[in-house]
Parts: structure tokens; sequence; C-alpha cells
């Protein structure tokens, strides 16, 4: 459900449905015109993000920047806790463990010497 109040089925969308959402009206084709203008982007001003397994935190921008893949609002929805929308019911891929596990613990002496590590 939107902040509007109007409830919605967001998922994988054809290019022809996409079209059609983007001439409707509303604040779901609202949503759906503003993160498509992601996909044109250049790739220097493309969100960036770090590359884990588990990313569920942020409104994942960079999802929508891959023209190679179907447009999803839900990969939006799915980080902004609860601030875009209210999820009345989900359809859930589970994915395995990962064969490994590590934890590495990096110390530094002050906060400036974490940043420059970072260059």
């Amino acid at each position: 459900m939107l902040s509007d109040g109007s409830v919605t089925q967001f998922r994988a969308l054809s290019p022809d449905e996409l079209d059609a959402k983007c001439a409707g009206e509303g604040l779901e084709g609202s949503a759906i015109v503003s993160s498509g203008a992601l996909r044109g982007n250049t790739p220097e001003n493309r969100p960036q993000v770090s590359q884990i397994l588990r990313r569920v935190g942020g409104y994942n921008l960079d999802e929508f920047v891959k023209p190679d893949q179907p447009f999803n609002l839900s990969k939006l929805i799915v980080g902004s806790e609860g601030t875009l929308g209210v999820v009345l019911e989900a359809k859930i891929n589970l994915v395995p463990l990962p064969a490994a596990k590590a934890v590495l613990a990096i110390q530094f002496a002050d906060l400036l010497e974490a940043l420059e590590a970072r260059r």
C-alpha cells in the first residue's frame, strides 16, 4: 500500500507494461518514472554500493541502472523500511547459505588513518 492509500503489486515489468505504467497517473506511475530516470545516468553518476550478499537497508537505487534487467519496483520497496509504502503480502525467494564464511577485523589508530586506507 502506497502513502496515498492505493494498493499495487510490484513485480518485474516487461517493456510494454513499463510504458503503460509510466503513462498512468498516480503515485505508482510517478515512482516508476522517477526511478526509471536512473537508467540513463552515466556510470560516474550512478549510485555506488558495496557488493555484499545481504543488502536490505537503503533504497537499492543501483538496481534501476541496469538496462539489461527487468524493471522491478519491489527492489526499491524492500529497503525503504516503510518510508515509501507498506508491504501487505510478499513472495520471497530464498538463497542457499554460502559454503564458507569469514570475518575480518581491521583496526586503525584513528578515523583519519581509516579514511586514508580507502584510497
